[in-house]
């Protein structure tokens, strides 16, 4: 039995790894060409219009088919002249046999309609916002508060418009946006406005300035006595004073309402809007 029995110790082939690393490779990049192939989506076929699609009642609209009778916008997946005939046959039976220049025609008064609404549109926000230039000017120069634009300038001109006109017109007034916060800004506006031009006048013209020296000021300075009944009037009125100065300062502000109000330069309203790059009752 001993002669069937090979003596001494096994050694692995050497080739025998090799085998494997080979394939085991080969299997990874099996494996990422897959991947790969899989992470590549293909993409989405657009179709483009075709002017022929106007006989079926269809013009283009970025390109999605869009029914000139009924404006209805179909997705691009519908711009195929079989799904466009068959809208065309079950919503509007009666027009299947209407000629290329009937749809035309109502193609034409389509466009017409899209632009003039976007043109309305537009001038009313023009004028919303020069309404509101105008009331904040008019508040400014009469050193009114803020609010009172909304609380009490607002509901009194929708009340005079709809006792006047009508109501469809009060509600044309109440798009006027009076808040506090966007008075403050148009005050804002109207100064910045004023102050350019009297600067642009000023660079027009020659001038001279002198001043003098005056050290002894400090000593014109008047002493004030304030009298505090107790120690806690003293402390408050003292912290009132500070928080002014820091915390309220820039509330306090009133520069633009004093310029408004002193200056003889009436402010450019229109040019103020047309310089806006958007036209928009809170901007």
């Amino acid at each position: 039995m001993e002669r069937w029995f090979k003596k001494g110790t096994l050694k692995r082939s050497s080739q025998e790894p090799e085998y494997f690393a080979v394939n085991s490779s080969h299997i990874d990049n099996h494996s990422n060409n897959e991947n790969d192939t899989n992470e590549i989506t293909p993409k989405k076929k657009c179709r483009k219009y075709d002017e022929s699609y106007i006989s079926l009642g269809f013009m283009n609209n970025n390109d999605n088919p869009q029914c000139v009778i009924c404006s209805k916008v179909l997705p691009n997946s519908s711009m195929a002249p079989a799904k466009m005939r068959r809208h065309l046959e079950s919503v509007h039976d009666e027009l299947k046999e209407k000629n290329v220049e009937f749809f035309i025609r109502k193609r034409d008064e389509l466009l017409k309609s899209i632009n003039c609404m976007v043109q309305t549109t537009k001038t009313v926000n023009e004028k919303t916002t020069e309404a509101s230039y105008l009331v904040s000017y008019q508040i400014a120069q009469r050193g009114e508060a803020y609010t009172i634009a909304e609380s009490l300038i607002k509901p009194c001109a929708m009340e005079m418009v709809k006792c006047m006109l009508d109501e469809k017109s009060a509600k044309e007034i109440s798009k006027i946006q009076l808040s506090n916060d966007t008075v403050a800004n148009r005050i804002n506006d109207l100064a910045a406005d004023i102050q350019n031009e009297l600067i642009f006048r000023l660079k027009s013209c020659k001038f001279a300035l002198k001043m003098d020296e005056y050290p002894q000021l400090s000593q014109k300075a008047v002493l004030a006595l304030l009298p505090f009944a107790t120690t806690y009037m003293c402390e408050t009125g003292f912290s009132t004073y500070v928080s002014t100065k820091t915390k309220y300062r820039n509330r306090l502000d009133a520069e633009p309402n004093m310029l408004l109000k002193l200056s003889s330069i009436k402010p450019n309203i229109k040019n103020i809007c047309n310089n806006k790059k958007q036209f928009h009752a809170s901007y």
